[in-house]
């Protein structure tokens, strides 16, 4: 099972229930019960007693609530003991559907998701990138392909967290920063998906959801994640928390300045100039330039230089040279604990992590942080989706059950005050 470490990052939170003081304290203890459940495949009444510390009548009254608002059911557990068969209780399988998507410039990851973390379905796909509408078509059509497959309803689906390069301007509804997909600056792109999809939308950058699941999976709670590949970007983690900065930006490594001595520095380029320097043409470049010439992808370059290619090894070990620079001026204003590399270029940390460790101990004045690569591979932005996705539908399944119940305890008071007519 996935847990969800981001609970409703983004979500647009509707008003607050209006409750009486019991029900209010009713109200937390049921939230504290389906907390508890969701992050375990079942669990009987008394385990549920030890792990939150309320009583059993509290704890029966919860799960029967919950169960009766289609949060939970039960089932026997079955064990090898006569007499009572114990009840244990678990996240209903239809409370609620999520859909994470991760949108690359290479591939388009989509999966449907139970408020359990159980995935029904996953897919991939190349991504379509001759035009945004051809985009947006891809988009919509693999979204509700999954679904189908899936065997959910669309209008089932409780929230859809969409990945991507970029920055989301929640106040504009337009995503910036994301020159590497087409149309997807456009000031239509954002509300063209909402209509398309018809579900409740979040969007989130991809390095920021690989930074989250990457946290769910023990890295730690204080790291960056450095995306290298297509583009360049990084997630900051700190006190188990994701740094998003003022304007939702922070981790754009691409756009960190050069200093005017460096041979590429351009005065007014405003040009992600740091990101070409280390993408994959860049490597391929480079290995040309040593002398082999007939590389023409970085994927070939690093298996050169694995078959001992001593011009691919140079290329590798100035990538390795450039990324640690990079790492470096992060390590002097965030002082992380640790460095999770990923991505295209990032993943191979076999020939990567020893010229960024010796560059690092070059530049950093007191110890260097770990470096690592990420054990997510490619799925990063994929589980972070379906992580924040998981957190953000339980939060909104749970408001909506408990807000469909207020409204009908309303109503039953409003009839059972309302005099009879003659």
């Amino acid at each position: 099972m996935i847990s969800g470490m981001a609970s409703g990052i983004g979500l647009r939170r509707r008003g607050p229930l209006v409750v009486t003081t019991s029900s209010a304290v009713r109200i937390i203890n049921e939230r504290a019960v389906f907390d508890d459940i969701a992050g375990r495949p079942e669990a009987s009444v008394a385990e549920l007693v030890a792990s939150t510390g309320l009583s059993k009548p509290t704890v029966t009254l919860a799960v029967n609530n919950l169960e009766r608002l289609g949060l939970l059911d039960q089932q026997a557990r079955r064990t090898g003991n006569t007499g009572r068969t114990p009840r244990v209780y678990r996240i209903h399988g239809r409370a609620g559907t999520v859909v994470a998507l991760d949108v690359g410039r290479a591939w388009l990851r989509v999966a449907v998701v139970t408020l359990a973390g159980e995935v029904l379905q996953r897919s991939e796909v190349k991504t379509r990138l001759r035009s945004g509408r051809i985009l947006l078509d891809q988009i919509e059509q693999v979204s509700r392909d999954a679904v189908e497959a899936a065997r959910r309803q669309w209008d089932e689906l409780t929230l859809v967290v969409l990945g991507g390069p970029g920055v989301f301007d929640a106040e504009n509804d337009i995503i910036r920063l994301a020159p590497n997909l087409p149309g997807w600056e456009r000031t239509d792109t954002v509300p063209e998906l909402r209509r398309r999809l018809g579900a409740p939308l979040q969007i989130e950058n991809d390095v920021n959801l690989a930074a989250i699941a990457e946290t769910a999976r023990g890295s730690g709670p204080d790291f960056v994640f450095v995306s290298a590949g297509t583009g360049l970007g990084m997630g900051i983690v700190l006190n188990g928390r994701l740094l998003r900065g003022a304007q939702g930006a922070a981790g754009e490594l691409a756009y960190l300045p050069f200093a005017p001595g460096d041979p590429t520095f351009s005065p007014g380029h405003r040009h992600p100039r740091l990101e070409t320097s280390v993408a994959p043409q860049s490597i391929v470049n480079r290995a040309r330039d040593e002398g082999l010439a007939d590389v023409s992808s970085s994927e070939q370059v690093f298996a050169a230089a694995r078959a001992g290619q001593p011009a691919a090894d140079r290329a590798v070990l100035e990538e390795g040279y450039h990324l640690g620079t990079v790492i470096a001026a992060v390590v002097a204003v965030i002082d992380p604990g640790k460095v999770v590399l990923a991505g295209g270029i990032g993943r191979n940390g076999d020939l990567l992590l020893g010229p960024i460790r010796s560059r690092l101990r070059e530049l950093v004045p007191l110890r260097p942080p770990e470096v690592t690569v990420s054990a997510t591979g490619p799925d990063g932005s994929l589980l972070g989706a379906i992580d924040v996705g998981v957190a953000g539908a339980r939060d909104t399944a749970f408001t909506r059950a408990q807000r469909s119940d207020r409204g009908r305890d309303q109503d039953s008071a409003l009839t059972q005050k309302t005099p009879s007519s003659p």
